[in-house]
């Protein structure tokens, strides 16, 4: 079993004339024994920025310790 965990989480208003929120959050990624060969245990932070409506998102984030990795994800809410 993955254990991945937030370390700290933080959500505040945006002020401005756009508005919206920010959360960001920083968490541990820890793989099992038995996939430690193929997944390596590293930290990571992610900011998230949401419009007002919480309608579309923009994601930000890196990995440490391991991963190096980085990349920007975008999200978009869709009512059924």
């Amino acid at each position: 079993m993955l254990s991945n965990y937030s370390v700290s989480t933080n959500l505040v208003a945006i002020h401005g004339p756009t508005g919206g929120w920010l959360l960001s959050y920083s968490y541990r990624n820890e793989p099992e024994l038995e996939k430690s060969y193929e997944l390596n245990s590293h930290k990571g932070y992610c900011e998230i920025e949401f419009d007002k409506e919480l309608k579309l998102g923009k994601a930000s984030y890196f990995n440490n310790s391991g991963r190096r990795t980085f990349g920007v994800i975008n999200l978009e809410k869709v009512n059924k």
